[in-house]
């Protein structure tokens, strides 16, 4: 049976308390507490292990008795295997599924890294748009798709979600910047690389205003409902054990397509048309918010009735 192992590092002082709590944690078992194994800070290390079920009302509790600062801290450490009738017998008795539960601080500590646009995202941004413009011009779908599924910018954008759903505004503010920035310098590297292209004679002369060029620039209702529901699909493959389900988000939403449309009709003089795949970007980021929002509130309310 797999289980997570939740450690409380503290002072003796605290020490105690933190054994009391976890030991009347819901489903925990093998509740240890090694004392004086800290060095610095002195303290002790308190543990046990939960199911996966259970994990964040548990975390939750450490967090609301103080355990998550000054000189204490707690650590989460997943997919332990355990072999025993009482790992079993605490799995079975944990109400949910552990591909369902939500670790509300483990996941929001996670994505707060996407928050800043760093080189890397920045460098796949472009690469992914670069790549996405070829696509475009040529009317490669293949190379389309490809853009689509180097594309970061799922992680900020989920990192959005969390942070409005928190109510931390500043750090959301961070994330919608971010995801601004990278669109931007991607498009402009992106139209620059296309006229590099143009050029040099690689790409023609001319940019056809029709079939997927025309499509991608051309936003309608139904590219916000597939944001809707992109959004949802891409929210459950964050708070459970099915990431890869998050290509398919990639390839569903028109983020990337939109940017290097935007970029090659820049780059070949069509000003209102790249408007035009700029608003379809837009669409596509306002509803995917929208709708990752409020699927995560709903699977976060349903994650905290199951373990209270």
């Amino acid at each position: 049976m797999t289980l997570l192992r939740i450690e409380v590092h503290a002072p003796d002082a605290q020490a105690q308390r933190a054994a009391e709590l976890l030991a009347v944690a819901p489903h925990a078992i093998n509740v240890t507490r090694q004392r004086g194994v800290l060095i610095d800070p002195p303290g002790d290390l308190v543990s046990c292990d939960v199911p996966r079920e259970v994990a964040n009302g548990v975390v939750e509790s450490l967090h609301e008795a103080g355990f998550c600062s000054g000189d204490s801290n707690v650590t989460l450490i997943g997919d332990l295997t355990h072999l025993s009738e009482r790992a079993d017998t605490a799995e079975l008795a944990a109400s949910g599924s552990a591909s369902d539960a939500l670790i509300w601080r483990q996941l929001r500590d996670l994505l707060d890294e996407e928050l800043t646009p760093t080189v890397t995202f920045l460098l796949f941004m472009v690469l992914a748009t670069m790549l996405g413009a070829i696509g475009v011009v040529t009317n490669s779908a293949i190379l389309v798709v490809g853009a689509m599924v180097i594309g970061p910018e799922f992680g900020p954008l989920a990192a959005l979600f969390v942070a409005v759903l928190d109510g931390r505004w500043r750090a959301a503010a961070r994330g919608a910047l971010t995801l601004v920035v990278g669109f931007a310098i991607a498009i402009a590297a992106a139209s620059l690389f296309t006229l590099a292209l143009d050029a040099t004679g690689a790409f023609p002369d001319r940019l056809e205003f029709a079939g997927f060029v025309k499509e991608v620039a051309t936003p309608t209702t139904l590219s916000f409902v597939i944001a809707l529901v992109a959004g949802v699909a891409g929210t459950l493959a964050i708070t459970s054990s099915r990431s890869g389900s998050l290509i398919g988000v990639l390839i569903s939403v028109t983020t990337i397509p939109a940017a290097a449309d935007a970029a090659a009709l820049l780059a070949y003089g069509r000003e209102r048309e790249a408007v035009d795949a700029m608003l379809t970007l837009a669409i596509n980021l306002t509803g995917m918010t929208l709708a990752g929002v409020l699927s995560l509130a709903v699977h976060r309310r349903l994650t905290r009735a199951a373990t209270t």
